[in-house]
């Protein structure tokens, strides 16, 4: 009785996935929107145009707007870019690194930007459209991975669909070795929420990343 109660307890404590639990650290390589698609409002096609960046709201206290001019497409991808990579950096890393239990290394790969699969700046949609329904698959993920650099256990998150009418932004976590082998991936979203266009949309990588907490305890 003793050894099948001990047989159990090893069983029930084992790691789902080794890979995760035997490595010493985790590298954070950033967000990537190079295959994202936004169904918002806003399409930035206007020369020269200032938008309220953070911030902007009067009641019940006021916060006064950062604004920040978007002449195109492209500057608006570079803008979430950049903007949703320091956020991440200075705001969850270390959640990141409490519900992964592993120190975690941030090293932002320059790969990450704005190279959208067909060259064109077709990121932004004034059409309405599901984020649920993704356009990325795991295969797509897979590939994508290739291309990222290498690390003992490396994290990105690809970014899928966005919309507006949805106030929703989902996305692909993902979790692969020094191989480029994806260890774990799952389309994941999030609701957006916060004052401002950068934060705005940046609220469905908080509410992913608290969910990848759930991840970790069923999965990994």
């Amino acid at each position: 009785m003793l050894t099948m109660f001990l047989l159990r307890s090893a069983f029930a404590k084992a790691p789902r996935i080794p890979a995760i639990a035997e490595a010493k650290e985790l590298t954070w390589l950033g967000i990537d929107l190079s295959r994202a698609e936004f169904y918002i409002p806003e399409t930035f096609t206007e020369p020269g145009r200032s938008y309220a960046w953070v911030g902007g709201m009067s009641y019940p206290m006021y916060i006064p707007a950062q604004e920040r001019v978007i002449s195109s497409p492209k500057d608006a991808l570079e803008a979430f870019a950049s903007g949703w990579n320091e956020l991440f950096r200075s705001e969850q890393l270390n959640d990141l690194a409490e519900f992964t239990r592993k120190p975690v290394k941030s090293a932002v790969s320059t790969l990450l930007g704005p190279t959208h699969s067909d060259g064109s700046a077709s990121w932004f949609h004034m059409e309405s459209g599901s984020a649920r329904e993704a356009h990325l698959t795991p295969e797509i993920v897979a590939e994508m991975v290739k291309g990222y650099p290498s690390a003992e256990l490396a994290m990105v998150i690809i970014v899928d669909r966005f919309s507006k009418q949805e106030n929703l932004g989902c996305m692909w976590p993902v979790l692969y070795n020094k191989d480029h082998q994806v260890i774990w991936t799952e389309h994941m979203c999030g609701q957006t929420r916060g004052l401002g266009l950068r934060n705005y949309y940046y609220g469905p990588f908080k509410e992913v990343l608290a969910n990848l907490e759930d991840v970790r305890k069923k999965q990994w």
